[in-house]
């Protein structure tokens, strides 16, 4: 979807040269110019912005693409970088990285179907989005704890400490 200038029926005399336009809605993206006939040469068809010399009937449109949105987000107990939300323009492969608060680790990771995972650890997560499709990330952090122990081994005290989140089983 967009506009596209001149618009409508144009008449001009055989071999003329016009400059054409095509401006993309927000959301879209231009593809490419097309053409029903020969009569009609278009200079560069993948350019928004070129000319089409005329030497008959010809009808000429604009091709467009709707964009998807890279939508990237945090739960409470952290942060991640990039966050917000941007247009797809092209198959970018993207990197986001988790920083948990004090207190918190990274629990998991949510993403959409469109979010082709490259990989994935309990610090970064590195997705391919689906083109024209939306693609929405969220990492979740967890409140973790400390527990601490003193275990008794032949009249010695060892201390042992560990950090762990809540509803994760602990081994002692």
């Amino acid at each position: 979807r967009g506009t596209v200038s001149p618009s409508g029926i144009n008449y001009v005399d055989s071999g003329s040269e016009r400059s054409i336009e095509a401006t993309p809605s927000d959301g879209y993206r231009f593809d490419k110019w097309s053409s029903n006939s020969t009569n009609c040469s278009i200079a560069d068809a993948s350019s928004a912005s070129t000319t089409v010399t005329i030497n008959g009937d010809c009808t000429i449109t604009a091709g467009f693409s709707k964009l998807g949105v890279l939508s990237i987000s945090a739960s409470e107990g952290g942060s991640v970088s990039p966050s917000g939300e941007s247009y797809i323009l092209s198959k970018k492969t993207v990197t986001v990285s988790a920083k948990p608060d004090s207190g918190y680790a990274l629990g998991f990771w949510s993403k959409s179907a469109s979010c082709n995972v490259e990989s994935e650890n309990d610090k970064q997560l590195v997705v391919t989005p689906t083109e024209g499709r939306n693609c929405n990330i969220k990492a979740y952090f967890e409140k973790t704890y400390q527990v601490s122990f003193e275990l008794w081994r032949n009249n010695a005290v060892i201390p042992f400490t560990n950090t762990v989140v809540s509803g994760y089983p602990v081994s002692i």
